[in-house]
């Protein structure tokens, strides 16, 4: 099936800080369950001809099939569209907009979608083949849960697989709810991304979707904003796989040099909302967090003057060893720039 789409979607206005908390047809017959939750897959796809015949293949063979597969090409100039619609023809709707970017692509997914839950994924990413099946049992053990997700790992290419360094409070052996997204996303990676994760359709509605036109963490506003309207239940399985390896990653352009606009919203809602304690302290280290890493890209892309400020602001003295490491890289950074030969006394 195939929808030619040139319209913006509806859902792409990021909520501000002070409305953060308003208030608190299967495609293979042999994968059928009458009392499975009726689960839509949103790809937003664009100049990935090399990977998404794979992605699609992981979600194809799933032990638990979602009720329909999206791919949104957000034009794609590679023949990416081409090779789904002819690859895979009636087992993907296929729609086609206009270059929106990432965001938009994904709101058009959103608001096609039949399902009443989301399951995102990228069009260079992958599943294992259970990992709808471990997303089922969530949904059935937390049905109070608006966000649903397993754990991932990193692939480099040349199957080798890289864990992410997620830091929880404790050891995490089994499926449960999460007792702070922030206090953990604020220590290390993130619990999930936008292919190990599954949201309710009608909270993504509520939150106005994926922000639009944001140079950096669109995806962190939407986790962000659903952790604090409704819990997050988490399975420790590795069962995604996020392609570092990939040809085009979004993540590969120049960083922003000033802090990203989730955080700053986030940041507002902090400082300005009434609420517990423990929660204000891990958003402000959560964006402290976002301050320091945002810092070390910048870094690596030679942007010093921009790093030395974000590592000014007075958050990032809630991590000092982070903020510290960073000042380090910083300096030999910096150092490296100075030629030895040029330093050495001129010739008489």
């Amino acid at each position: 099936m195939k929808i030619i789409n040139n319209l913006t979607a509806n859902i792409q206005s990021p909520l501000a800080a002070e409305d953060l908390v308003a208030s608190g047809a299967a495609i293979s017959g042999r994968h059928v369950q009458s009392d499975k939750p009726r689960i839509s897959v949103v790809i937003p796809l664009y100049n990935k001809r090399e990977e998404i015949a794979a992605t699609l293949e992981s979600v194809l063979v799933q032990s638990v099939q979602p009720l329909e597969i999206i791919v949104v090409d957000d034009g794609s100039t590679d023949g990416s569209a081409d090779l789904v619609a002819e690859r895979f023809g009636h087992r993907v709707v296929l729609i086609e907009q206009a270059n929106g970017g990432v965001s938009a692509a994904r709101n058009t997914g959103i608001e096609a979608a039949k399902g009443d839950y989301i399951a995102l994924l990228d069009a260079d990413d992958f599943w294992a083949a259970h990992y709808l099946e471990e997303i089922t049992a969530l949904i059935k053990s937390y049905p109070q849960a608006g966000t649903l997700a397993t754990s991932y790992q990193y692939c480099e290419g040349d199957q080798s697989y890289v864990n992410p360094k997620i830091r929880f409070d404790k050891k995490v052996f089994k499926a449960d709810l999460l007792d702070c997204y922030f206090a953990v996303a604020a220590k290390g990676d993130l619990p999930f991304n936008a292919s190990s994760v599954v949201m309710k359709k009608s909270l993504l509605e509520s939150l106005r979707g994926f922000p639009i036109n944001e140079p950096m963490g669109e995806d962190q506003d939407v986790w962000s904003r659903a952790a604090l309207r409704a819990p997050v239940a988490y399975s420790p399985k590795v069962l995604s796989f996020y392609n570092r390896a990939a040809n085009n990653r979004a993540c590969a352009v120049a960083p922003p040099s000033a802090e990203c606009p989730f955080s700053r919203r986030l940041y507002t809602y902090a400082i300005n909302a009434n609420i517990d304690a423990r929660l204000r302290d891990s958003i402000l280290e959560y964006t402290a967090a976002h301050l320091i890493q945002l810092a070390r890209r910048n870094i690596d892309y030679g942007n010093y003057d921009a790093a030395r400020k974000l590592l000014g602001d007075k958050r990032c003295a809630t991590k000092p060893l982070s903020r510290l490491r960073a000042r380090v890289l910083l300096i030999a950074a910096q150092l490296k720039q100075f030629s030895p030969i040029a330093l050495l006394p001129s010739a008489v």
